[in-house]
């Protein structure tokens, strides 16, 4: 039902939005872009026998759920692309209350080069252009990407959650730097 009122109240904005940013963003030899439905094999094997996973836990990682949530209005999947490769997953979980969880990963051989930086002035640009709060959960144990969230800059830990995670908020004015 969210994903049905969402892609009638904020459908077309975000299309807008979309296509408007994503195709001129580039990063060195890296493109971002939305995830197509032919991506979603890679984007399997990505989650699957990614390590780096074991703080990242926004949905189940089958194909069949990478496939429901690709078609539900409500949920963005983007993704960083290194010619055809895909090595970055993010993604914008959109509520039709104004608010708007993300989250991301890197493969573990293209981090440390600026790729979540990347990831993130998207999903706060798109965030932010639709007048959502942006929201993450993080974990205590994955000090990356603690440290990150304090580096972006005006970050507010609203409560902490079951397991060591914690419920966060960016806050518009923070620091996003171009690409």
């Amino acid at each position: 039902m969210n994903g049905w009122i969402f892609n009638v109240l904020y459908g077309k904005k975000v299309n807008d939005i979309i296509r408007d940013y994503l195709p001129y963003l580039y990063q060195d030899r890296y493109v971002y872009r939305c995830i197509d439905s032919k991506d979603l094999n890679q984007l399997f094997e990505l989650l699957s026998n990614n390590s780096d996973v074991q703080y990242f836990n926004p949905h189940n990682f089958d194909k069949e759920t990478l496939e429901n949530l690709h078609d539900n209005p409500s949920f963005l999947m983007m993704g960083v692309f290194d010619s055809q490769k895909l090595v970055g997953y993010f993604f914008l979980r959109f509520f039709f209350n104004k608010k708007a969880f993300i989250g991301r990963m890197v493969d573990g051989d293209y981090q440390r080069q600026g790729l979540a930086k990347g990831m993130s002035n998207i999903m706060y640009s798109i965030t932010w252009d639709l007048g959502f709060r942006c929201l993450t959960t993080i974990s205590e144990q994955n000090k990356p990407i603690f440290d990150l969230h304090k580096k972006e800059g005006n970050v507010v830990f609203l409560k902490k959650m079951k397991n060591n995670y914690h419920l966060v908020e960016i806050l518009p004015d923070a620091t996003v730097s171009d690409l």
